[in-house]
């Protein structure tokens, strides 16, 4: 796959070396860094949908936390790591999948999907650029080929 010879290729250019990358079947996030295994891991199905400018900021976006370490999350530290490797310098990636059964959205329109309930439906709140806004849960359900919201 693409994805992984970009990935391996950009990991040795910046000192990556000893790091592993790897392909998951992961639906809700393009890509993680396991720090304890060296690690960095793509979603199969999400790089094979997505652009290659996508596929490289996600690429970029785990390196960056291989880069700067555990603590920083997605701090500033981070964020400038990030576009210092030409990325975007933004935490989050948002894919919404239409199959999936329960939809989250934030006061700002933004989309998340879920294939689990989540375990509470009130509480959470987005992370926006806008500012921090409460996320609604609704189950889709399907009746005749169109979706209709429930709960």
């Amino acid at each position: 796959m693409q994805a992984l010879r970009l990935a391996r290729g950009l990991m040795d250019d910046h000192g990556l070396g000893d790091w592993t990358v790897t392909l998951d079947n992961a639906l809700t996030r393009a890509g993680q860094c396991r720090y304890a295994e060296r690690e960095i891991s793509l979603s199969k199905p999400l790089m094979a949908d997505r652009s290659h400018e996508e596929t490289l900021d996600t690429i970029l976006h785990e390196m960056a936390h291989a880069l700067v370490g555990h603590a920083h999350g997605h701090d500033e530290v981070w964020a400038a790591k990030h576009r210092a490797l030409g990325g975007n310098g933004q935490r989050c990636f948002a894919y919404t999948d239409d199959a999936s059964p329960w939809v989250g959205e934030c006061g700002h329109g933004v989309q998340i999907s879920r294939y689990r309930e989540p375990k509470r439906l009130y509480g959470w709140r987005c992370r926006c650029p806008q500012g921090s806004t409460p996320v609604v849960w609704r189950e889709r359900i399907t009746i005749e080929n169109t979706y209709e919201y429930v709960r």
